[in-house]
């Protein structure tokens, strides 16, 4: 048993499927099977009970997967102090993306603070921040509060509380307004992104706005954001996003409703990832989020 086979078996508990584990393992559902069996047999006792609606655990496998985690946290640990008895501080390893919304100042400002701790930026194509700090590819990045850090058994830092826009292209008849109402919106082209709302919201949205356009890829492929503006539709999305935009209208959407955004990042973290996240809590206290 190694720590490569305890990784695969909590991943595929926390799933709670194989289907569902072979796409962040990049590892075939019969390759995972095999895995798990081989595991099994070498440890003399079944971990998942099969069954026509999916795989739950056993009541030693529920014993091993609590074992696996502190072992494998324990390791993570004790490897940290080592590196630091021995004079080397743990590097931070973050995405390697265009912008980060909330940590590009911070990651400066730690850059400046701790010159000896190594930066490590990490290309990626294909799985959210979550995933990626759960699979231990990257220390921490940065996220909205989905249920889903829970589930994946990581610890979130919040930071900012985001207002709604809506963008628009500069020659729709309401780019010249200084807010706009959800009754304002009735007849209009709407589009969102399903994952930026809460469910109630999203239902709020679907029982008011008629001409309502859900593209829950409109928010990730900009050129698209702009297609579908210059088509005279409007797209509803957190404000940090018109920053990126500038040729299109952003008006605030009258209502009350925000979008939290922080940190996420593993349980029991390293100093270097601790020392970071007090620069992020000491940094964003003293802004006000209506500057984003």
């Amino acid at each position: 048993m190694n720590d490569k086979q305890l990784e695969t078996f909590l991943k595929i508990a926390d799933c709670g499927s194989f289907s569902k584990a072979e796409s962040l393992l990049y590892c075939s559902k019969q390759a995972l099977v095999k895995r798990i069996t081989a595991l099994e047999t070498e440890l003399g006792f079944i971990l998942f009970e099969r069954g026509h609606r999916g795989i739950r655990l056993t009541a030693a496998g529920e014993q091993l997967y609590t074992g696996a985690r502190k072992l494998l946290q324990l390791e993570k640990e004790m490897l940290d102090a080592c590196r630091v008895t021995a004079g080397m501080e743990t590097k931070i390893r973050i995405s390697k993306i265009e912008s980060h919304m909330l940590m590009d100042a911070i990651t400066l400002k730690f850059a400046e603070k701790y010159p000896d701790i190594p930066i490590e930026q990490v290309m990626f194509s294909g799985r959210n921040e979550c995933e990626r700090v759960s699979d231990d590819l990257i220390d921490l990045g940065e996220t909205p509060w989905i249920p889903d850090i829970e589930k994946l058994n990581l610890a979130y830092l919040p930071l900012i509380q985001l207002p709604y826009l809506c963008l628009m292209a500069a020659d729709h008849p309401f780019a010249k307004m200084l807010q706009i109402t959800i009754n304002q919106l009735h007849r209009a082209e709407v589009i969102v992104d399903s994952r930026q709302y809460s469910a109630e919201h999203f239902a709020f949205l679907q029982a008011n706005l008629p001409n309502l356009i859900v593209d829950n890829n409109a928010s990730e492929q900009i050129q698209k954001t702009f297609a579908l503006c210059r088509q005279g539709k409007i797209l509803i999305t957190p404000a940090y996003y018109a920053r990126f935009l500038h040729e299109l209208t952003a008006i605030p959407l009258a209502c009350s409703w925000r979008r939290e955004y922080g940190l996420v990042y593993r349980r029991n973290p390293s100093h270097a990832v601790m020392n970071y996240l007090e620069l992020a809590k000491t940094h964003y206290a003293a802004l006000d989020s209506v500057l984003f």
